[in-house]
């Protein structure tokens, strides 16, 4: 069971507010290399620009760099406690890395803002179903087919739950 990005795209939240320093999904490392040179130049002049951090978080990974994408979300999450794409993409991250706790804190501080968030709904029953702690999956999965039965989060629930214990 695979957890959900914060959106759709596969991008960062990548707002009006983030410079326009993003290259195409398709870009080489290389490129990629360069903008997140550019980015760190920008992160210099504004160090608390979520934006900025959630943009070198996703470039990051996409070049390899687990490690450095969980360091620009927790600057991110530190400088916007409820910022709910960059405590999802925390959660993701740091489930991939094997730090449930790390993952569950992450993604539960989503719900705290907002307890029918469909992707952190999903998301914590896809890690309790990846745990075979079947009980607590079906309890956030159930509530987010009732709350959210037409996201394509609330769909996968629905597909999930029948292979549950």
């Amino acid at each position: 069971r695979s957890l959900v990005k914060a959106s759709p795209d596969g991008s960062a939240s990548t707002s009006s507010e983030a410079p326009d320093l993003m290259v195409s999904p398709a870009a080489s490392n290389l490129e990629r290399e360069h903008e997140i040179k550019a980015l760190k130049g920008e992160l210099e002049k504004n160090p608390d620009h979520v934006p900025i951090l959630l943009r070198l978080a996703q470039v990051s990974r996409d070049t390899g760099k687990l490690k450095d994408s969980i360091r620009y979300l927790q600057d991110a999450v530190t400088q916007s406690p409820n910022h709910i794409d960059a405590n999802l993409e925390l959660g993701r991250a740091l489930f991939e890395t094997g730090d449930i706790d790390g993952a569950l804190r992450a993604t539960q501080q989503v719900l705290e803002s907002n307890p029918a968030h469909a992707d952190a709904l999903y998301n914590i029953g896809a890690i309790y179903g990846n745990m075979s702690r079947d009980a607590e999956a079906r309890k956030y999965w159930e509530k987010l087919v009732s709350v959210a039965p037409d996201s394509e989060s609330g769909r996968r629930a629905k597909e999930n739950l029948p292979k549950l214990k």
